[in-house]
């Protein structure tokens, strides 16, 4: 790699670091990995937490990425892409080897600084519910993975871009599309788009940890549900459901699982919810988080003809 600019953020406490040549990758990175803000960081330890990207030195308008693997190599077709990758690497690579580290697949809304967590397997609309909760009030943290304190079980977000799928656009609206469209680390992609909440007028980034209010949970196997039913699951239920959602299983088994993920389900409520018209699901899951007159400003309304 020729002489490289350098740009690290923070994660959880931890170090990450990009390193490029290119300035128009190290400027998607700010973006992206950053929030664009300045990132200052310690270094990550030697090899660890640290992606190279590079001209490829044989494909024309070609980019390689390197990991803490340095021995392999992925090649992409443009700048945003090779970014796409260190983005969901950094993911992987955090979550696979923090063993203090306890995360949940789901989606991750606040209100004031109570949480609410919705929880589902792929493809169940846990992005498209967040979505549609974001416009209605709520601050978006994070559709995919929540972080939680393995002290206090206070919840936070893997600052990752939002996956909105193509299906969602219809139901969510073409006006609310457009906007994110325009946000700097938009990017259409074959499933739909990646867009950070913060980056439209009116939004901000998380400032402190939520405490959790609440878990939704959609489509659990082998239950049945009337139209936006809400129903109260039994803590010991619902920590059997959570567990595999979490990366405890994969890492160290379900009894670990179980054990770390005891505090949060002891202090929280956990609901199934029903599949239903967006607007009835929306009502149902306002009902779960306490009103707070000083909750984080959401997005302006912005004006469609479509309904949620």
């Amino acid at each position: 790699m020729s002489a490289a600019g350098v740009l690290r953020w923070q994660i959880s406490g931890r170090s990450c670091e990009l390193r490029s040549p290119s300035a128009a990758i190290l400027e998607i990175g700010r973006l992206v990995l950053t929030h664009g803000r300045d990132a200052t960081a310690a270094s990550p330890s030697a090899g660890e937490r640290v992606w190279e990207v590079d001209n490829h030195p044989t494909h024309t308008n070609a980019w390689q990425v390197r990991g803490p693997a340095a021995d392999h190599t992925q090649v992409f077709a443009t700048p945003a892409d090779a970014i796409r990758a260190v983005e969901f690497a950094t993911m992987e690579h955090l979550l696979a080897t923090g063993p203090s580290t306890i995360s949940l697949h789901a989606a991750l809304l606040g209100r004031g600084r109570a949480g609410l967590l919705i929880v589902g397997p792929s493809e169940s609309g846990k992005s498209t519910l967040a979505t549609a909760l974001w416009r209605q009030g709520l601050a978006f943290w994070g559709d995919d993975v929540a972080l939680v304190a393995p002290d206090s079980a206070f919840l936070s977000a893997y600052p990752r871009r939002v996956l909105l799928r193509h299906g969602s656009r219809a139901l969510l609206g073409e006006a609310l599309w457009h906007h994110l469209a325009a946000t700097p680390s938009f990017m259409a992609t074959s499933e739909g788009c990646l867009f950070h909440p913060h980056e439209l007028p009116g939004s901000s980034l998380p400032a402190a940890d939520l405490a959790p209010a609440g878990i939704v949970f959609l489509a659990r196997r082998g239950v049945s549900l009337g139209p936006a039913e809400l129903r109260p699951i039994p803590p010991a239920q619902a920590l059997l459901a959570l567990a595999p959602y979490s990366n405890i299983v994969r890492n160290e088994g379900m009894g670990p699982a179980l054990e770390r993920l005891q505090p949060l389900l002891a202090r929280t409520p956990a609901h199934d919810l029903g599949r239903a018209p967006l607007p009835a699901m929306l009502a149902a899951v306002e009902r779960l988080l306490p009103r707070d007159p000083d909750a984080p400003c959401a997005p302006p309304p912005i004006p469609t003809s479509a309904g949620c």
